[in-house]
């Protein structure tokens, strides 16, 4: 481990000083580089040495009788000097064993002072931020100090990666929204995916900022246009806000997805919805039946556009229009709760027209035949 020897009073080396008994003190020099020399109590030390010692790890500076003893480094400091051994060498057995949470993380704190590295210092100052959170549940000290190691390797994703959850538990959502962005600017493509929906959340739910969210999730689509969960909560979140024109431009995003992914029966389904919005959300029934034909053009039997068209031309009392379309759905499905649907609706169009009860009650039992249970037929 290194020996001491005997140095001049008057020399200026440091590392330590070494008493020959009472009263007699002088000052010594390293023979050599030494790593790193730990000594549960000065008692030991003594042993090691055959003599009594105490020692300042850092100038001018006594940590008291209960404390490591380290000698490290070259004589008046310089690369591989005291303050980096003793923050370095320290072992986390020892850390636990001879010095108090508040103690270690003092000398962890000197050691990151004299650091030059950055990484070694952004590494002393995250074992302080472990020390604060598992030792003392200090939240807001250990925050500080992962953000501080972040100022000196600020595109560390462990360092992150660490925060994130102190931040989350000290219910410091602006803070956490601002770790999430660096994380976010840290990474590229697929590895965005999960920050970006970690920011919609977070927006959304505890900052309250609708816009943020929504564009974040956008974001995730130039990265996997194909991404259900981003088309998902998107039209969750627009629907809830009642935000009916952007909630019309992400379905005819996610329709036009899906016709180039080939899948014609989901994008037809989308493009209905579309119109259903027009129609219900946005009373713009010319819009709504312009997006309807457009599905009839790709799909002519589609019940689902159909039924829609035939529900707009009811609304506008244009019968002949609306018995067409219903009779082309009718071709369509032959059984069961939609058919009966259709019947019935058939029904109220021409009693509407003046149809008499004999005529009615023929419909109403075709509808009951294709469901037996349609309770509006009964």
């Amino acid at each position: 481990r290194g020996q001491l020897v005997g140095g001049d009073v008057d020399g200026g080396v440091g590392g330590g000083v070494v008493g020959g008994g009472p009263g007699r003190r002088v000052r010594v020099a390293w023979k050599f580089k030494v790593e790193c020399l730990v000594a549960g109590s000065f008692a030991e030390c003594a042993r090691a040495f055959g003599s009594q010692v105490s020692c300042c790890p850092f100038p001018g500076q006594q940590l008291g009788s209960r404390n490591v003893v380290f000698t490290n480094g070259r004589p008046n400091g310089g690369e591989g000097s005291c303050e980096r051994g003793l923050a370095l060498g320290l072992s986390p057995r020892l850390d636990r064993r001879h010095l108090r949470p508040d103690e270690l993380c003092d000398v962890l704190a000197e050691g990151a002072r004299f650091e030059t590295d950055p990484v070694a210092r952004a590494a002393l100052l995250a074992r302080i931020g472990e020390i604060r959170m598992e030792s003392q549940g200090d939240l807001s000290a250990a925050a500080g100090a992962f953000r501080e190691a972040l100022d000196s390797t600020p595109d560390d994703p462990d360092l992150m990666a660490a925060l994130e959850p102190i931040e989350e538990r000290s219910e410091d959502w602006s803070t956490l929204q601002e770790v999430l962005l660096r994380r976010l600017g840290a990474t590229e493509g697929a590895e965005q995916i999960p920050v970006l929906f970690r920011l919609a959340k977070n927006a959304e739910v505890r900052l309250s900022d609708l816009d943020q969210a929504v564009g974040f999730l956008h974001q995730v689509l130039p990265i996997d246009e194909t991404n259900e969960t981003a088309f998902a909560e998107l039209e969750r979140i627009l629907r809830a806000n009642e935000r009916w024109y952007d909630l019309v431009d992400v379905l005819g995003k996610h329709a036009d997805v899906e016709a180039r992914a080939g899948r014609q029966e989901t994008e037809l389904a989308l493009r209905v919805a579309i119109a259903d919005v027009w129609e219900q959300n946005l009373e713009s029934t010319d819009s709504a039946a312009e997006a309807l034909e457009k599905v009839i053009e790709v799909a002519p039997n589609h019940v689902g556009a159909l039924l829609s068209l035939a529900r707009i031309h009811e609304a506008a009392e244009r019968w002949e229009e609306a018995t067409g379309m219903l009779e082309r759905a009718a071709g369509a499905v032959s059984s069961g709760g939609q058919a009966a649907e259709i019947h019935f609706r058939t029904a109220q169009i021409r009693k509407a027209q003046g149809a008499t009860g004999d005529e009615l009650d023929a419909i109403y039992i075709k509808a009951l035949e294709a469901d037996q249970t349609h309770k509006p037929s009964l």
